[in-house]
């Protein structure tokens, strides 16, 4: 026979042997726990990848708000002149920070500069509830505010009282004896709110690029990146390879690397959790084969004096042992695929267990099903099904003498 019949033969016989009856009853009762211990956690590791993948598209599609899809900063983060970078048609961004105030309220706010470019790179316009986008002029600056910061300070847009911004000065040094002046104050009538159901809410401001730069006692026309808009963004790798050196571009992924980091730590720890769970399930692996061994002492024999090699032998005892992670897998993987299917037709599965209702932006836990973690899940399983078949088959090679 060659090596090819071999195997087959061995995968025919451990097959026949697979399905046929044991002699001990404890052989079948830890073969099933066996099955159902592999087939829990390959449908919980279809699950789980799933789950986290709904939550990276939410993210996504949550950042896309607020977030231009692609930006040209320096490499260090720091602060530059929009003309070392020529690129007509990016939008001028600069960011500071401030106290902002409204009569007896304040609270710390996050200022974003901007002009009316912006508008054509991050399409924020449909999320002013409030007023309008309306940042006024030179001489009557206005901002647009987050509702959580506009309800904070109790203003909202069309209010007489002006919203006053506080922020210490960027160059020179504060006096001990008279601070006040350590510090730039500007008044700015609130044209618009918005809400985009984020942070940003709470902690953001979008106000002119020029009364941000004078505040912050720039002369020139420094920005902290250039927001790209989409017909900029087609070809992203070439623009990137135009940039000067110490320049870079960065997609939304990029410019939110703590977020999506946090995602695939919780992704992976969870999967390597859910892996050894899969250790201690192929332990009873361990038990069945060397009850199986035992049991087909009789037949092994009989196998040889027929003339089969003892590798032939050897692999038909492995390959049966084997056969319970495939059970495994293929009782798994469908239930899974069904449960993640169902999660996102039905959503029945609620986030907070359905008791905060209105608390969370998802009601239900979200799911994107992905035909490369279906067969990440089905090749590693049977890899380390494979290997403690054969680890066991070594441990009780013995037993069969």
């Amino acid at each position: 026979m060659t090596g090819t019949s071999r195997t087959a033969f061995s995968f025919f016989v451990a097959l026949r042997y697979f399905f046929s009856g044991k002699s001990a009853a404890a052989v079948n009762v830890i073969a099933f726990i066996s099955v159902m211990g592999i087939a829990l956690v390959a449908l919980a590791m279809v699950a789980v990848l799933s789950v986290f993948n709904g939550f990276e598209v939410f993210t996504d599609s949550q950042l896309s708000a607020l977030s231009p899809e692609y930006v040209i900063e320096k490499k260090d983060g720091s602060v530059f002149s929009a003309s070392e970078v020529s690129l007509p048609g990016a939008a001028p961004v600069l960011k500071g920070e401030a106290v902002a105030s409204y009569e007896s309220n304040s609270q710390p706010i996050e200022l974003i500069g901007v002009d009316s470019t912006y508008l054509s790179a991050v399409s924020i316009r449909p999320a002013v509830f409030e007023g309008n986008w309306d940042l006024g002029s030179p001489e009557a600056p206005g901002a647009v505010i987050g509702i959580g910061v506009a309800a904070n300070l109790g203003t909202g847009a069309g209010y007489v009282e002006p919203l006053v911004l506080t922020l210490p000065k960027r160059l020179g040094r504060i006096s001990p004896v008279m601070p006040q002046r350590g510090f730039l104050s500007k008044e700015l009538f609130v044209g618009g709110v918005f809400r985009v159901d984020q942070k940003e809410d709470r902690t953001l401001g979008y106000i002119s690029i020029q009364t941000l730069r004078d505040l912050l006692l720039y002369d020139g026309d420094e920005v902290s990146f250039l927001a790209l808009p989409p017909h900029l963004a087609l070809n992203p790798e070439k623009i990137a390879a135009s940039l000067p050196e110490g320049f870079v571009l960065k997609d939304k992924r990029a410019q939110y690397p703590e977020i999506y980091r946090v995602l695939n730590v919780e992704k992976w720890v969870s999967v390597l959790l859910l892996l050894f769970v899969l250790l201690l399930s192929l332990f009873s692996v361990v038990s069945t084969l060397g009850m199986l061994i035992i049991e087909k002492r009789e037949d092994s024999a009989v196998l040889a004096v027929l003339g089969a090699r003892p590798g032939t032998i050897d692999n038909i005892v492995v390959l049966e042992a084997w056969l319970l992670s495939v059970t495994g897998v293929l009782i798994g993987v469908p239930l899974g695929i069904l449960l993640v299917l169902a999660q996102d037709a039905y959503g029945w599965l609620k986030l907070g267990g359905g008791s905060g209702a209105g608390s969370f932006l998802l009601d239900a836990y979200p799911v994107d099903l992905r035909l490369g973690d279906i067969a990440l899940v089905v090749v590693v399983i049977l890899l380390i099904g494979w290997l403690s078949s054969r680890i066991a088959y070594l441990l009780f090679k013995g037993s069969k003498k």
